[in-house]
């Protein structure tokens, strides 16, 4: 009949099951070698754990025989039985996927902070370019900081200006795995807000509030992705002001 049946096989052994059925099927095993399974049609099959015979359709077997060629002893569950007996689980080694992980592995991942200090009579604003290259840049997370209280601007321009240079490489979530494509810097502007001269094309989308010596998360539903040569600006908004940021990103 159809049914779960337990076996322990000794190193060089084997143990014979008479029931009629038309599959067999290794549901667990104590080792990750392989076992013969062997029908008494002579069919025989190394199968390994969630793996086994099974015959066609309106033929069966009358038994079926586990031998054990390995040098250690093998225990486990074997399943015969035929079409009326069903059996969904999942056997083996399960590996939950983490994504995010994985994507920090291929070298994906990223994050940088970079602080601008204030100067007497000045603003101060950080840059994030995407770097020489094809790659576009996904910004996940922003955390913005201060030591003065106050409203914090976020923009956007399309490249250039006496204050974009090249910037500096950030740094992988893998732990002294490099940087990437993306780039970073910062600079002090002539005025609260940078001039078309200095950072080409700037234009506000945005603010957030900064209490002082805190974080303020900038929150993003959805990815702000950068690309070519545009650049995201984030400004003191203030003369005599320091700015702070902390960017989370991808290079996709």
């Amino acid at each position: 009949m159809s049914g779960i049946y337990d076996f322990t096989i000794a190193p060089g052994a084997a143990q014979r099951f008479s029931v009629i059925g038309n599959k067999a099927k290794l549901i667990s095993t104590s080792s990750a070698f392989p076992i013969g399974i062997r029908l008494d049609g002579g069919d025989k099959y190394a199968c390994l754990e969630g793996q086994g015979p099974s015959m066609q359709a309106g033929k069966e077997f009358g038994d079926v025989t586990l031998s054990n060629s390995n040098a250690v002893a093998m225990s486990g569950f074997l399943f015969i039985g035929d079409d009326r007996f069903e059996d969904t689980r999942i056997t083996g080694n399960v590996r939950v996927i983490d994504q995010g992980a994985d994507k920090t592995l291929l070298g994906f991942q990223f994050w940088q902070q970079l602080a601008i200090s204030a100067a007497v009579g000045a603003g101060s604003i950080i840059y994030m370019t995407a770097g020489t290259g094809p790659k576009r840049i996904s910004i996940k997370a922003m955390s913005v900081q201060s030591t003065i209280a106050g409203a914090i601007s976020i923009g956007y321009a399309m490249g250039g200006g006496t204050l974009i240079g090249a910037g500096a490489a950030m740094n992988s979530k893998i732990v002294n795995g490099g940087g990437g494509q993306a780039r970073v810097g910062g600079a002090n502007c002539a005025a609260a807000q940078p001039s078309n001269a200095e950072v080409n094309g700037f234009g506000l989308v945005g603010a957030a509030y900064v209490a002082a010596n805190t974080s303020a998360q900038v929150i993003l539903t959805t990815p702000m992705i950068l690309q070519g040569a545009n650049v995201i600006v984030i400004s003191a908004a203030a003369l005599n002001r320091d700015v702070s940021v902390l960017f989370d990103f991808e290079e996709l």
